[in-house]
């Protein structure tokens, strides 16, 4: 039963407005440093920061034969749709997987592999792995639900090693090492972004005007994936600005107005991740090498809006089936096509993390 309803959640989320597609991500890199930049760009802004613990024993909410797996890694996630179910996030060893919407997304039909939710994917990932390699070659073993919710994935490795991961025509396509000469996603297909860049090039006048700009959406994801690159070339020539401040910076640059409610900025090399909010500007950040990650402890969250500043590893607090509940009403009920799920789903929903226990020794 809860894997009808989850799928019946999936497919009235096919219906979102395209204006609301406009999410960016990027990779900064240098000798020095290592730094993943995410926006993200939706209707609504309420989620939890969540610390998932390792050595926990789980299966996959959705699909036909779901996959069992162990966690072998901690990680932070930033989640609007429950425990489980994050938007991005970073595990202990310093893979960070995060998601936009991908209007051209078509998963592989059913085969002999497992399957898992389009979201779990992500924490299924953060749990596993510690490699962009590894991520890939799970697609042997592993496969995304046929009807899940269209997007594709930027993934970077604390080697400095970045993949994009894209569903098309029911195929896995990755561009990874010298094939992503700027490691930039935002809501079209890499393919299509290099393509529009390569075309239109620098899109500034020498008075810094922008002089192009796209009326529909989807040609704004392409204006967006230029402005990132263009941003990232203007980094590496000047090697001494602070590359927190420049990755925040650029995110400030593509916002897309009132729909930007989140900015990330993953700082690998040194384990922190930094953040703010549509609904609180000043900057958080966690201190990953701080962070109890072991399931001796219970899984902690955070309201990602509260109005504080600074380290706020202290500020988290033990998850419950409450909280996970509280936070999938107060979602479903501002999305306007979820609005009309019905309680019954969302209670299995919110209970799902429940089935989670710690791995026997």
């Amino acid at each position: 039963m809860v894997k009808k309803i989850f799928n019946v959640i999936l497919i009235l989320s096919l219906i979102t407005p395209n204006i609301l597609l406009a999410c960016s991500t990027f990779c900064l890199i240098d000798d020095q440093n290592l730094i993943f930049g995410r926006n993200y760009d939706w209707m609504v802004e309420d989620g939890f920061v969540i610390i998932n613990k390792r050595n926990l024993e789980k299966t996959a909410i959705s699909g036909e034969t779901p996959v069992h797996w162990i966690s072998k890694y901690g990680s932070i996630t930033f989640n609007q749709y429950g425990r489980e179910m994050p938007t991005d996030g970073i595990n202990e060893a310093g893979l960070v997987v995060a998601q936009m919407w991908l209007d051209s997304t078509q998963y592989p039909a059913p085969d002999e592999r497992s399957t898992i939710g389009e979201l779990q994917w992500i924490q299924y990932q953060l749990d596993n792995y510690c490699s962009v390699e590894e991520v890939i070659k799970s697609n042997a073993e592993v496969r995304i639900d046929t009807g899940a919710v269209p997007i594709h994935f930027l993934v970077c490795d604390s080697s400095g090693t970045c993949a994009v991961i894209e569903f098309l025509d029911g195929e896995m396509v990755y561009y990874v090492d010298k094939t992503v000469t700027y490691p930039v996603l935002t809501n079209s297909t890499f393919q299509s972004s290099v393509e529009f860049y390569t075309s239109y090039g620098d899109l500034y006048d020498n008075q810094n005007n922008l002089i192009f700009y796209a009326d529909s959406e989807l040609d704004f994801s392409l204006v967006a994936y230029s402005m990132i690159v263009n941003k990232l070339m203007d980094y590496q020539e000047n090697p001494n600005v602070d590359p927190i401040d420049f990755a925040f910076s650029i995110l400030i640059k593509v916002k897309y107005g009132s729909f930007s409610k989140w900015s990330m900025v993953y700082d690998i090399f040194n384990n922190k991740v930094y953040f703010f909010t549509s609904l609180c500007e000043q900057i958080k950040y966690i201190d990953l090498s701080s962070v109890d990650f072991s399931s001796d402890s219970p899984v902690m969250i955070q309201d990602i809006n509260l109005a504080v500043s600074g380290d706020v590893l202290d500020q988290f607090v033990e998850y419950t089936t409450e909280a996970n509940r509280i936070l999938l009403e107060t979602v479903y009920s501002n999305t306007p096509f979820l609005e009309n799920v019905s309680p019954e789903a969302i209670e299995r929903m919110s209970r799902y993390p429940e089935s989670i226990k710690p791995a026997s020794p």
